[in-house]
């Protein structure tokens, strides 16, 4: 007895009514569990394998909500159908014959507006920032560097020797150029230098000081890079931990409607069967605005089937949600209506 509402109270059990404290605690094994997933690696690749994991999760998580949105919206499709349907044929039938018999079924109306809707897991969308490397702008910043250094090279060596860098042409290019070369390969140190030393001091130091500038540029990134990332794997755990939430809150009304929809075919039979026997009492003893006026007997069923009525009443008339969360009021209706037709059932057969 009560199978559906046992089932059902199973599922708050284990997936909705958890405490703050085992909330918390939840949370703090997923973050921990992040921490110790972390690959210890060099920062572009930990950056990159943060992000990847990062998006792989909330990937799977989005996806979970989908599916189990579709499931609660075919679900509550299904509802709607059914209760469209009983509505229109058998209830319909079962009002007109107990107004014909005598008997006001006292029916609740439940809720003043009916409702059927979702906490909207994805309104708070994650969105993972694009991260990048600084490696175009290192080298950009690099090759700049590179013409600082040689053109400072240039400006000093010039200076040195007292050329006017004005008079430089095409023409006595190289005549100008050996000298400023000699004069960094050695004469810098008072030393008798050559060209090609200085084309190789001139050369190499450019690009140390470009390799600097890169490197600064691309460890500064990276460490603002693992700065972000490690801000948004830790905030992964949140949003998970959210919606994972969210997806038991809908698994919990997706199963209570699927329970509502087994008692509104449960009671379609059950009254189908009251509409028979109630339209044999009306055809033996008659129509009469008094209840009491009929046998004994028929009174037993037309206040079973009153109360058959009342009670599947409830249940469609009060919203399953409230602000997006399952009713308690809608639980307890159905929990009544469980019980209500098991009774039914049980004095069919004792």
């Amino acid at each position: 007895m009560f199978k559906n509402n046992i089932e059902y109270e199973r599922i708050k059990m284990e997936d909705v009514n958890v405490n703050k404290d085992e909330n918390v605690v939840s949370l703090e094994e997923k973050m921990s569990e992040f921490e110790e997933e972390k690959p210890k690696i060099n920062k572009v690749q930990e950056v990159k394998e943060l992000i990847e994991n990062s998006e792989k999760r909330v990937a799977e998580t989005d996806s979970s909500v989908r599916e189990c949105k579709i499931m609660v919206s075919k679900t509550a499709s299904r509802f709607d159908d059914l209760k469209r349907t009983f509505h229109h044929t058998i209830f319909k039938n079962t009002e007109e014959l107990l107004e014909k018999v005598g008997a006001d079924a006292l029916v609740s109306q439940g809720d003043t507006e009916f409702e059927l809707s979702l906490n909207q897991a994805d309104q708070n969308y994650f969105n993972i920032q694009n991260i990048y490397t600084g490696r175009a702008t290192g080298f950009i910043l690099a090759f700049l560097a590179f013409l600082v250094t040689v053109a400072l090279w240039l400006y000093f060596a010039s200076k040195s020797l007292n050329i006017d860098p004005k008079t430089i042409t095409f023409s006595n290019v190289e005549e100008q150029v050996n000298p400023v070369l000699n004069w960094i390969g050695g004469g810098i140190i008072h030393q008798k230098g050559t060209a090609e030393i200085g084309a190789l001091i001139l050369g190499f130091s450019a690009l140390i000081v470009g390799w600097i500038v890169y490197a600064i540029r691309v460890s500064m990134k990276a460490n603002k890079n693992l700065r972000i990332a490690k801000k948004t794997y830790n905030a992964t755990a949140q949003y998970t931990y959210t919606q994972e939430e969210c997806q038991t809150e809908m698994k919990a009304i997706e199963a209570h409607l699927d329970g509502v929809n087994r008692q509104i075919q449960n009671f379609n039979v059950l009254l189908d069967e009251k509409n028979a026997v109630l339209k044999r009492i009306i055809y033996v003893e008659g129509v009469n605005d008094d209840a009491q006026a009929y046998h004994h007997n028929s009174k037993i069923i037309i206040r079973d089937t009153e109360r058959l009525v009342n009670t599947i009443e409830r249940v469609l008339n009060t919203s399953i949600t409230k602000e997006g969360k399952l009713n308690p009021q809608s639980v307890q209706a159905l929990s009544t209506a469980e019980a209500v037709y098991e009774d039914a059932i049980a004095k069919e057969y004792a």
